[in-house]
């Protein structure tokens, strides 16, 4: 059965804002299925395996087409992360040997890998695909960030990848932590946050600021922008 959006939904909503939207996904999040995000001294609340167990990792990946990272020669190298299979043959994410999980552990680890692999490259297919139905007008404001380098694209070491400028001088010293940044947030790239073509049927409202990404809701002048947003009358 075909997909199609209806903007069924914008009927209960008044005004909306984007703010620093991962619309094309991010390779941060397979970053972080090595090396977690520690939270001052606390180590397993955002450790690596919270991140390979939690199915916003893979909705959050990019798309097939985008799964990029540079091989050991600084070469593109193709990344099959929609693929579970994929994922057990590298030994990435819930297939890394630190976390020793046994075999009926790692067949339940494929099955569940399979599920949100399968349904965020179908989110994916939906959220890019061009709109179909004319949408009804509503104000929409979308904030990206832009003016920050931005990890992207890591370099394949041994059986991980480096994305922090650090690993890559303790790992790679030879090379500049340059060769993969790209324009963003300082979190997400430029190019992830360009609202989808189905979106741009709403005549929205399109600000990129210099900023980092929390900064984007956080910030005085971005609060000031989103309330002055939220608070002016409808024309």
């Amino acid at each position: 059965l075909e997909q199609m959006e209806t903007w069924e939904g914008l009927k209960l909503v008044d005004k909306a804002i984007l703010a620093a939207g991962p619309f094309r996904g991010t390779m941060s999040l397979l970053r972080n299925t090595f090396n977690g995000i520690p939270i001052g001294t606390n180590l397993t609340l955002q450790s690596p395996l919270f991140f390979s167990t939690a199915p916003s990792t893979y909705y959050l990946l990019p798309p097939k087409e985008q799964m990029l990272a540079l091989d050991e020669k600084l070469q593109p190298l193709s990344l099959d992360l929609h693929r579970p299979e994929f994922w057990r043959e590298k030994q990435l994410g819930l297939f890394q040997p630190r976390f020793e999980f046994s075999k009926s552990v790692q067949a339940a680890a494929f099955d569940f890998l399979k599920t949100h692999l399968e349904r965020s490259q179908r989110l994916h297919e939906l959220m890019l695909s061009p709109a179909i139905n004319e949408a009804p007008k509503k104000p929409l404001l979308s904030i990206s960030g832009h003016g920050r380098a931005t990890m992207e694209r890591g370099i394949r070491h041994e059986e991980t990848f480096l994305y922090y400028p650090r690993h890559i001088k303790k790992y790679r010293s030879d090379v500049s932590s340059r060769v993969t940044f790209v324009d963003g947030d300082g979190t997400l790239s430029a190019e992830t946050q360009v609202l989808p073509q189905a979106f741009l049927t709403l005549n929205p409202q399109v600000i990129s600021l210099k900023q980092e990404h929390l900064e984007r809701v956080q910030s005085a002048a971005s609060q000031k922008l989103i309330a002055e947003f939220l608070l002016a009358p409808r024309s």
